[in-house]
This record gives structure tokens, sequence and C-alpha cells, in this order.
């Protein structure tokens, strides 16, 4: 979720969050799971093996059916000496695991959403190369396929292009950027997006939002970087070596949905476990106090979600400060960035609460768009009202039923920027107006997954957060799919509920 700056009050400790929040998004093709006893499957790729043995705890390394033909990205990038810019090569393995034929294929390039930055110089499928098609405004690369991709085949398409890294905050908020000496690559990766009864989930992106709607996939990324940056990333670091001043560094990530990148030569990695995860906080040296307060968020984030929703399934969870304008934090898969100005004034109240807000609304989205995927473009209220209404949980969880009940009011007030309008929350980001977009989905949404709560009561709702996690782990929930698990959870019809908050009139 982007996470947006504001002027805020000294208020008791759970107030202040959602006054700090903004957006993300989430989309339709539901996933229930079936799981694949062995551990991990032996005939999975050895990318994939090795992945799972890495990333996941032994307890979590069981895979749902549709994860043995996942996406696999194969990445070496170089980045410039300074900083500025890269060259990067990219082999992606994709199944057609959908019902129908498949005559072309999408690469989603959304640096190009805030400037012409991502330039493809070679595109090749299965050895013979094609030209793509540019769209939605050069964020979308269209591949004609000369024969159709049935059901179950797979092929392997290779890409070279070269990224430069703007220097300003112009339309990025600080998510893609060099800057304050730090390197923040968002999305800086071609994927391929989600393919479902719709079709191909491409659009042109709308940057109030969240821009991602991406299948489970792994990643094998080799990054070639000058000496001095230190490297925090998605997945496990599996190598680092020195070659003529440059590091090289080796990435393995998955199941996830995306990869990101941060780096700074100014950083100083602090590091804690949590029962048998890593936790890896990345500062600037001058901010240890702010880094040490992040780490102690994280394990007790870590140790409530995963007794509320179901057990954070990674070896490695890495929070990061990256320089953001009009943003406090932004989630990627296992990597949280958190604004570097929350680092600043550490014993200032309203900048420590603020940054344990953060830290706690995006961890969230590790169970919310990570682990649990969903449409953050068409349903954006299904990832940030779950992350928002998590974090309610957290402070309740952690500094009791007063501090829970003035967080929740936050919800409240923020609905009321637009006089508590009742407009449905269960529409696309495109429908809502700037004014709009925050309350809504920041304010409305979790207030009405409070209201579930309310209405199931305490023990049957928790059955549904375990359910819903058990179900669509690695998967893709949709709003019918998540009405669905609930009423099977209270055993009764929502339809008025559903009618009154998230569908159109």
């Amino acid at each position: 979720m982007k996470l947006q700056k504001a002027s805020y009050p000294l208020l008791l400790l759970c107030l202040l969050f959602f006054s700090a929040c903004n957006s993300f998004h989430i989309k339709t093709s539901s996933i229930a799971l079936t799981i694949n006893p062995k551990v991990p499957p032996t005939d999975l790729q050895p990318i994939v093996v090795q992945a799972v043995k890495v990333n996941l705890l032994l307890s979590q390394q069981n895979l749902p059916y549709f994860l043995e033909k996942a996406s696999i990205y194969q990445v070496k990038v170089k980045l410039a000496d300074d900083f500025k810019s890269l060259s990067g090569s990219e082999s992606i393995q994709y199944t057609n695991n959908e019902s129908a034929n498949l005559n072309e294929i999408y690469l989603q390039l959304f640096p190009n959403a805030f400037g012409p930055y991502l330039k493809i110089q070679k595109v090749a499928i299965n050895g013979v190369a094609i030209q793509p098609v540019l769209e939605f405004n050069n964020t979308a690369a269209r591949f004609k396929l000369d024969q159709p991709l049935k059901p179950g085949e797979t092929l392997q398409l290779q890409l070279d292009y070269t990224l430069e890294v703007p220097t300003d905050f112009q339309f990025s908020y600080g998510l893609f950027v060099y800057a304050d000496g730090i390197l923040s690559l968002y999305q800086f990766i071609p994927l391929i997006p989600v393919f479902n009864e719709q079709g191909w989930q491409v659009s042109e992106p709308i940057t109030m939002g969240d821009l991602t709607f991406n299948d489970s996939s792994f990643f094998e990324v080799q990054v070639d970087a000058p000496e001095s940056l230190v490297i925090a990333a998605s997945g496990v670091r599996i190598s680092q070596n020195l070659e003529n001043g440059r590091h090289i560094e080796n990435y393995l990530a998955g199941p996830v949905r995306d990869f990101y990148l941060a780096a700074s030569p100014n950083y100083k990695v602090s590091t804690e476990k949590w029962q048998d995860v890593t936790i890896n906080s990345y500062a600037l040296q001058e901010y240890q106090t702010s880094s040490d307060l992040v780490l102690a968020a994280a394990r007790h984030v870590l140790e409530i979600y995963s007794n509320e929703f179901g057990p954070y399934p990674f070896t490695e969870l890495d929070l990061v400060s990256a320089p953001m304008h009009n943003a406090l934090g932004m989630e990627y898969s296992g990597i949280m960035a958190l604004s570097v100005d929350l680092y600043e004034t550490p014993a200032g109240v309203e900048n420590r609460n603020n940054l344990e807000f953060t830290a706690a609304h995006e961890i969230a989205h590790q169970w919310f768009f990570n682990i649990i995927g969903s449409d953050q473009v068409d349903e954006p209220w299904l990832d940030e009202g779950m992350a928002q209404f998590a974090t309610g949980l957290y402070f309740q969880d952690l500094h009791g039923d007063f501090a829970g009940d003035q967080f929740r009011l936050g919800w409240q007030q923020r609905w009321q920027r637009i006089q508590s309008q009742p407009i449905p929350i269960g529409l696309p980001v495109s429908a809502y107006t700037e004014e709009q977009y925050s309350p809504i989905i920041y304010g409305r949404a979790p207030l009405f997954i409070q209201s579930l709560k309310e209405k199931l009561g305490r023990d049957r709702f928790s059955n549904f957060l375990h359910n819903y996690y058990q179900k669509y782990q690695w998967g893709i929930v949709t709003t019918i799919a998540f009405r669905q698990i609930m009423e099977e959870s209270c055993a009764c019809s929502l339809e008025s509920q559903f009618k009154d908050w998230v569908y159109p009139k």
C-alpha cells in the first residue's frame, strides 16, 4: 500500500496511522488450493526446488498444484557506476495454466508509468526474434504468437532491456528513483500479468493506487553492482562475490508476486530473529535508533499476524528506509519500503508512532497481497481494507482495547473527509476521484470488515481468517470468493451487507 504523507497532531498511539495511509489494489480470478504432499515436489524445476528450500520455512514447503507450473524468471541486471541506469537480460519460462488457448502474451513495463525510462532492446520467443507492440502509453508490450499456446504448453521468452532511473520524485512518490543516496527500483523487472476469464489483465496504470496484479512466481536474479552499494532485495541472497571492484550478488525468491531492490552506500543492516524468521532492517547509519524500533515492531507484527491469520511462511523479512515524497511506505514481496523521513527524528512521538504504524501496515500486505493475491487495480478494497483491518488488530493485541478503539476511530475520521458518503468499496481504482480513494479504501473498507467481525462474533470471524488464509495461500481471491468463505463461516447470508457496503448501486 502506498501510505501518503500528512501533517498530524500528536494523538494517542493508534489514531495517527490512518491519517498517514494511502492506497493499493487487487483483481479477479479466484484459485482455491489443492495441496501437493511432496516436500518440495521432486518433479519441479531445479530453480523452484532450490527457491522453496531457501525461501520457505520447512513447515510451509508443501506447494499447491498450480505452483508446479508457475512462471520462472531468470534475470541479470548490471547497475551503472553512478546508480542512475541499468541494463537487464531476462528469460521467462511461462506455462499456459488456463483452459483457453493463448494467441498473445503481455509484459508489463511499469517504469514507463512515470516517464520513458524502460526501453526494450530485443525479444525472442522460443528462440525466434519478435517485435513488441507497445500499448497503454508504453506501459505494456504485446507479443503476437505464431501458434496458439495451448493449455499446459510452455514457452520461453527472452528479453534484453535498458532502464534509466529518475533522480526526482515527480510522479513515482519515490518508489522508482535514485535520491538521498538511496536507489529504489520499483517494478524494474518486466512481468507477465494475470490472465483470467476476462482475458489479459492489462490497462494503463493509475498511479493513485497500486499498479500490479501478478500470479505467484519464482525468481532467480543476479545483480552486478558497484562495490560500494549495500543491497536489499526480495527473496534470499544465496551468494555474493567481489569481481573487479563490483559485487555479483545472486538472489532466489518465490513463491512471490514481484521482485524489489533497494540499495545505498550508506545502509547499515541490523538483524534479529523471530522464531525461524530472519528480520533485516536496512537504514542509513545515522538512524540506528529508528532501525531498532522497526525491528522491534516487526517481531511483534509477525507474532500477532501469524496467530491471527496463519503462519508467516518465509525465512526472511526485510524492511528498508527509502526516499519517498508524499508517501510513508510501500509493500513488495518479502520486503517493505518505509520513508526515510520517518527515521529522522526518533525522539519525536509522532514519527515513532508513524514508523510503527507504517511498518505494521506494510507487513500486513505480506498476507494480503503477497500470500493471498488479489486484483489491486479493480478490487483494491480486498488487500488495502484487510491490511488496514490487520493493523487495527496489531494495536489491539499489542497495546490493548483503548488503543485498538482509537485506531478504528481513525477509519471513521478518514471516511468523514468526504462526509461519510456511502460510496461502494468494491469499485476499481479508476472509479474513484483522488478525494474519494483514500477515505473509501482506507476508511470505509476496514469499517466494513469490522462490521462483519461484529456480525459473526469473535470465534467465527477468527475461523474465517484462518480458513481464508489456508484456502487462498499463493492463489488469487475475488470479492465473490471473499463473500463465499465468509458466509460459509457464519452459515448465513451476507447479501444485505455486501449490497450496502461493497456492490455498485
